[in-house]
């Protein structure tokens, strides 16, 4: 690959298109690593490789990267600076591939940008950058990036200014998508076939849409590719299903428990004043009717059926109704 990223970006050779293509490839290149549980731990743009002629991107520098394991805690002296998650920057030592979502958001701000991002000049300095923009994080984000201490015994709480303030100039669905990526906690970044299946991309997979140099954007990024980014994960899937079938019998519990509560009981007085009153001649009747003892019936009796969940063909109907909406 003849190119990096910060080489162009350093030229100033991206418009927005490039921009886009580029970042859909990148994170593309990092759900693949994360489904093979790999953390890179240092994405930045001179480790982006990039054929600009061809628009291809690729990851390159593995020096960093660490297979995750359950349990497993890592230094947080990982990630150049610049692009450094704010866990890390904390000293969390219990992290995973989420560090590199934050990681590829910064190099989506420098290229948005034309500069690095959050350019810290050290530890202390980089965190401070973070939170005047994103705000000071709360004891529950503390807890999600797995730092033991609370949000107080961080200086200077702050609301943030916005990631908007660090990109003048830049289109607000750009800074909106950023922002879906620059989060403290790791589990709630964009990322995954989430991110490339985002309203962000639409203008990429528009038919007969092309490059800057006439390239169409389908060299670069093909069917393929979107297919596979577009396809279901099966398990999450399973997931809803057993979530809708749950919420589906709590709601016929709910109907049981709402009919009751509309039978309202009678009062005290209304008690006594019937009971002085004796027995109404319904009750009397209904007496009777509960005295006369049941006939027996043979095998031909028709039993009431069994209560069951959903059949089968209702399960699939959520299913397709399920993967209608991804």
């Amino acid at each position: 690959m003849p190119d990096t990223l910060g080489s162009l970006i350093e030229n100033n050779a991206l418009d927005l298109v490039d921009m886009k293509m580029y970042t859909w490839q990148m994170f593309n290149g990092l759900l693949y690593l994360s489904q093979l549980q790999i953390m890179h731990r240092d994405v930045k743009p001179v480790n982006i490789l990039v054929d600009h002629e061809h628009g291809l991107l690729k990851i390159g520098d593995f020096g960093s990267a660490k297979i995750v394991r359950p349990g497993m805690s890592s230094t947080p002296y990982q990630v150049t600076r610049f692009y450094r998650p704010p866990e890390l920057l904390l000293g969390s030592e219990n992290y995973n591939w989420t560090v590199d979502i934050w990681s590829a958001g910064c190099v989506v701000g420098e290229m948005i940008k034309g500069n690095v991002l959050f350019p810290g000049r050290d530890t202390k300095h980089q965190l401070k950058l973070i939170r005047r923009a994103l705000g000071s994080p709360t004891d529950a984000d503390m807890k999600s990036m797995k730092i033991a201490r609370s949000a107080d015994s961080l200086p200077e709480r702050t609301a943030g200014t916005g990631l908007a303030a660090l990109l003048p100039g830049a289109r607000p669905d750009v800074v909106f998508f950023l922002g879906k990526i620059l989060v403290y906690r790791p589990r709630a970044r964009l990322c995954g076939k989430e991110l490339l299946r985002d309203p962000f991309f639409d203008s990429l997979f528009r038919e007969g849409a092309k490059r800057s140099n006439s390239q169409p954007i389908s060299q670069c990024i093909t069917s393929a590719d979107i297919a596979e980014a577009h396809s279901i994960d099966e398990s999450k899937v399973k997931a809803k299903l057993t979530s809708i079938i749950m919420r589906t019998k709590l709601d016929f519990s709910c109907d049981d428990e709402s009919k009751e509560s509309r039978e309202l009981p009678t009062t005290q007085a209304q008690r006594v004043s019937k009971e002085k009153a004796g027995p109404s001649n319904e009750s009397v009747e209904n007496a009777e009717v509960k005295k006369k003892p049941k006939k027996k019936r043979g095998r031909s009796t028709i039993m009431a059926p069994k209560k069951r969940g959903p059949s089968a063909e209702r399960k699939k109907s959520i299913l397709r109704r399920l993967r209608s909406t991804q």
